[in-house]
């Protein structure tokens, strides 16, 4: 599988939510590298605690820049973080079912890539265009 790689024009103009996303890169190649290792159910309980923390730290730091700039999409946003967030226990919750875990590291890839690019590249973008409009006025 081939390997995702930050591009620049991925930012939202803030490092530290920039950091962030690449940590989401990061995770996906490491997922994916996972994936073609055959390595083990540690690994996915590992990935799940880190994307856990991810979202806790991540969210409330994004949510706090988009309540402080009056972003109007805020509420909209704030329901992409949730669906992460159950989306992420609910495959969690496969590993512990001992459903074949293959199966779950593919669902978990797709859920990661579609994340970036629905919601980082998508959402995150339109937050960090009104932010650039709004500090130009």
């Amino acid at each position: 599988m081939s390997y995702l790689k930050w591009d620049p024009s991925y930012s939202v103009n803030d490092p530290f939510i920039d950091s962030q996303h690449k940590n989401i890169i990061k995770a996906i190649n490491a997922l994916i590298d996972a994936i073609d290792d055959r390595k083990t159910r540690l690994f996915c309980t590992k990935l799940h605690k880190a994307l856990e923390s991810y979202a806790e730290r991540h969210f409330f730091h994004e949510e706090k820049i988009l309540l402080e700039n009056h972003f109007p999409d805020l509420a909209k946003h704030q329901k992409e973080h949730d669906s992460f967030t159950k989306r992420i226990d609910e495959l969690s919750a496969k590993f512990d079912r001992d459903e074949p875990e293959i199966e779950v590291q593919l669902q978990m890839l797709d859920f990661l890539k579609e994340w970036l690019y629905k919601h980082i590249l998508t959402s995150d973008r339109a937050y960090a265009d009104f932010i650039q409009k709004k500090t130009r006025k």
